[in-house]
């Protein structure tokens, strides 16, 4: 994946907090921008875990780590997706042409 640099301010009060240790500072920062795509919806989760350098269950973990949901769905409409889905395959069973 083609990269591009970055280059922003931050106030000197902050500069103490952050780690000392650069590449760790830049993971971070990289990491927090691509959690937060995905959250918005901007970029998939594949494309996240390319990006970070991870495999996908890797990064699903993180994902739940920090709160955001793999899954967009309510329970309520899971339970209905199972309902339809479960109503699909009877029908099949009586109809051999699907």
């Amino acid at each position: 994946m083609e990269t591009s640099k970055f280059e922003f301010e931050l106030p000197k009060e902050i500069i103490n907090y952050l780690p000392s240790d650069n590449e760790e500072f830049l993971k971070k920062i990289k990491e927090l921008i691509v959690y937060t795509l995905v959250k918005e919806e901007r970029i998939s989760f594949g494309m996240a875990a390319e990006i970070l350098g991870m495999n996908k269950i890797d990064y699903l973990a993180d994902l739940g780590a920090l709160g955001i949901s793999y899954f967009d769905q309510t329970i309520e409409e899971v339970i209905e997706d199972k309902k339809n889905l479960d109503k699909l395959l009877e029908d099949h069973k009586s109809d051999s042409s699907f």
